[in-house]
């Protein structure tokens, strides 16, 4: 008698379950279709992003710019976009340096200096402005 009311309730959930996964197996209302998105179209999105973040945080467009040149070499909107962010940032450090703010001028330099800028229009060098 055991055996039997266990067999009909496996039985039973077996025909639940068959009846509820059939339910479920119904047209989608949409399809996910792959976005067609180069690698090229990143890259210049990025750039994008760079250059407008150059206008309100000098150093972390810098260091962004940096990145983009160092991983896509051939492109030449990326060195664009690199000196420009160079530029940038020489042109705040100089404003730092006139509005006597020698530790933000500090920090503008050590990142010129290790994205290996060459200096260039720069009133002080790192050296100088410790």
């Amino acid at each position: 008698m055991k055996k039997n009311k266990f067999f009909d309730f496996a039985v039973f959930a077996l025909i639940c379950f068959f009846f509820a996964a059939c339910k479920t197996i119904e047209k989608p209302e949409s399809v996910y279709v792959p976005v067609d998105y180069t690698e090229e179209d990143a890259v210049n999105d990025q750039i994008d992003y760079v250059l407008k973040m150059s206008e309100k945080d000098v150093i972390r467009a810098l260091w962004r710019s940096k990145i983009i040149l160092e991983n896509t070499p051939e492109n030449p909107k990326a060195q664009e976009t690199f000196e420009k962010c160079c530029l940038a940032a020489v042109d705040d450090l100089n404003k730092k340096i006139d509005e006597k703010k020698f530790f933000a001028a500090l920090k503008i330099a050590r990142s010129l200096s290790a994205v290996s800028y060459s200096g260039e229009k720069m009133k002080m060098s790192e050296i100088q402005i410790e």
